[in-house]
């Protein structure tokens, strides 16, 4: 059967997870790591040791049914330097590489007899290579299963096949085995969601009541939580967005604080599980959809693991939690904020530029919709029948009946959770209506920028920067939504920036995602590419050199677009590339910001 790139990264943490990423523990008078209780203080004893074990498979004897996977070795080590770093305070992780069907169940059950029967341990089990489901017992049940490297495929060698493969059922003899106080199974993997088939799980969507929010009384019961990255019928891709997401947030990379009430400094699995549902949903447009919850039993599901993130006891210092760079638009302002541009003369065509302000933001969706709430203006698109998506298949734009300014990138209509981000799906002829409105509203003249006013803010003024963060390849926040990791999810080969850069966006980001540029402007690499005034003349600047704030009005019928977007590689990203459309033109990966002429 076909799996797209099937990846598990099966990670078991069979954890009371009290450690989890920047906290120091308190009190050192018993062998038990503690940390303070968020409601008396007093220090919680959580676990005594810890222990993880690490198997990634990924040269498979049988490649040609299995198909490449690139990522288990390098997604084993990222969890492996998590779990080292402190106050993870693991006292032992053990790494495993392409092991066949005996080896992995030896390494398995000798771990849990080593270290899983202690009841103050908490362990970790993480497991990353191919997942697969079958139809067995001659098709009336369906089972899903982890592939060791030595395992052949159903359809060619059935009895060699389940002789190998491991049945994700097996876990739960192994849950019920171990005698630790926490357990978390986390299938990363292609039908991960398998487990759940399971009669003794409980999905968290199902579940009538909440977890105990009492940090002891969760930390001090026994638990066996799971996570898998999809459900039961899902594959997932080699380039996990679920094991990123699990990464970032228990390391404290990314905060958490909305699902940290008070920021206490504690999250709880299913707070966890929540968070990580909601990004990799979100981010996948919907794609993938992680599942998560506790098995069903009358001890081993009173209690629930619980991280403990970096400002733990420091619920009032100013610096916990880390201060993200992204700014607050929940209000959705009428107005885009503005920023003070000095004109020059050294323009990188010789331009002479007089002062401007430029749109800190592109254009939201959420301001969009206030222009159309008040004039009832219709878009190109509701009067053209629709809007251009991107077909990766056919390396072309392909027309939706449907779609407008209300659409996300793949044309389903957003969530008003999303109406923070660039509106998409207009024409320049949308845009220029906008402006129109926009002036009137305000009596101030808005316009969209030339492409010289465009190319001078986003290159840093005469720094003339190669990609608006700087001349690197972007790195974290100091980036952009370009072609990278994250894409590769979903649109596969194709080229993309270099040093698997992950900007965590398969399609559209939030507008100011990331770090703005020296002049103080967001997202004017990637995300969506932009308007501007000009129409679009390949000889323009050659043949008109040293003139007052140029824009080209009078030659040629197609208008500019700058700055690249969530589909674009190094070369259409870079500040002085240029990109054309007809002005009616509307798409999936196309928006703008305004200028204010002072």
């Amino acid at each position: 059967m076909k799996i797209m790139k099937n990846l598990i990264s099966l990670l078991i943490f069979l954890v009371a997870m009290g450690a989890a990423t920047h906290a120091q523990p308190v009190g050192t008078k018993s062998m038990y790591n503690t940390f303070p209780d968020p409601e008396t203080g007093d220090g919680i004893e959580y676990f005594k040791r810890s222990y993880a074990l690490i198997i990634a498979n990924e040269n498979y004897k049988y490649s040609k049914v299995w198909g490449t996977l690139e990522y288990p070795h390098d997604d084993a080590e990222k969890v492996k330097k998590v779990l080292e770093a402190s106050p993870h305070y693991f006292n032992g992780v053990f790494v495993h590489h392409d092991l066949n069907s005996k080896q992995m169940e030896n390494v398995i059950e000798d771990f849990i007899k080593h270290y899983g029967m202690e009841r103050d341990n908490r362990l970790v089990i993480f497991y990353s290579g191919h997942g697969d489901k079958e139809e067995v017992y001659d098709g009336s049940t369906e089972e899903g299963f982890m592939i060791p490297v030595d395992c052949p495929s159903f359809q060619d060698d059935p009895t060699g096949y389940l002789n190998n493969a491991i049945r994700t059922k097996d876990w739960n003899s192994w849950a019920l085995e171990m005698n630790c106080r926490h357990a978390l199974f986390v299938f990363d993997c292609c039908f991960g969601g398998k487990i759940f088939d399971d009669s003794q799980k409980r999905n968290a969507t199902q579940m009538d009541s909440p977890l105990p929010v009492n940090i002891q009384v969760a930390a001090l019961n026994h638990v066996r939580f799971f996570m898998s990255a999809g459900h039961q019928n899902e594959p997932v891709p080699d380039r996990s967005l679920f094991c990123d997401y699990f990464l970032r947030a228990i390391s404290g990379d990314d905060p958490v604080a909305d699902e940290d009430p008070g920021n206490k400094g504690y999250l709880t699995g299913y707070e966890l599980g929540a968070y990580v549902q909601a990004k990799v949903y979100g981010v996948s447009n919907g794609n993938f959809k992680p599942l998560y919850g506790k098995i069903k039993h009358n001890v081993l599901d009173k209690g629930n693991f619980v991280f403990v993130m970096p400002w733990v006891g420091k619920a009032s210092s100013s610096n916990y939690p880390p201060t993200d760079t992204k700014p607050d638009i929940t209000l959705y302002p009428l107005l885009p904020e503005m920023i003070f541009v000095e004109g020059d003369s050294k323009d990188p065509h010789g331009v002479h530029i007089s002062d401007f302000y430029l749109g800190k933001y592109e254009v939201t969706v959420a301001q969009f919709e206030k222009f159309i709430n008040e004039t009832n203006y219709e878009t190109d698109a509701d009067r053209g029948g629709g809007s251009f998506i991107w077909n990766s298949k056919l390396n072309d734009y392909e027309k939706k009946d449907g779609v407008n300014w209300k659409c996300n990138a793949i044309g389903n209509i957003r969530q008003k959770s999303e109406y923070h981000h660039p509106v998409i799906h207009v024409s320049w002829n949308d845009a220029k209506a906008y402006c129109d409105w926009l002036s009137k509203k305000t009596e101030k003249t808005y316009i969209l920028p030339s492409e010289a006013q465009w190319e001078y803010a986003a290159g840093n003024g005469s720094k003339r920067s190669k990609y608006s963060w700087g001349n690197d390849n972007p790195k974290g926040k100091q980036g952009g939504n370009v072609a990278d990791e994250s894409l590769k999810v979903v649109y596969g080969a194709g080229v993309f920036f270099d040093d698997d850069y992950n900007d965590h966006h398969i399609y559209s980001a939030p507008v100011g995602e990331f770090n703005p540029n020296q002049l103080g402007f967001y997202d004017m690499t990637g995300n969506v590419s932009e308007w501007c005034e000009d129409l679009y003349d390949t000889a323009y600047y050659e043949n008109r050199k040293q003139i007052i704030d140029s824009c080209n009005t009078t030659k040629g019928s197609k208008r500019v677009l700058k700055g690249g977007n969530w589909t674009d590689p190094p070369t259409n990203c870079m500040v002085s590339h240029r990109e054309k459309s007809a002005p009616v033109f509307r798409f999936s990966t196309a928006g703008f910001r305004v200028v204010k002429v002072p």
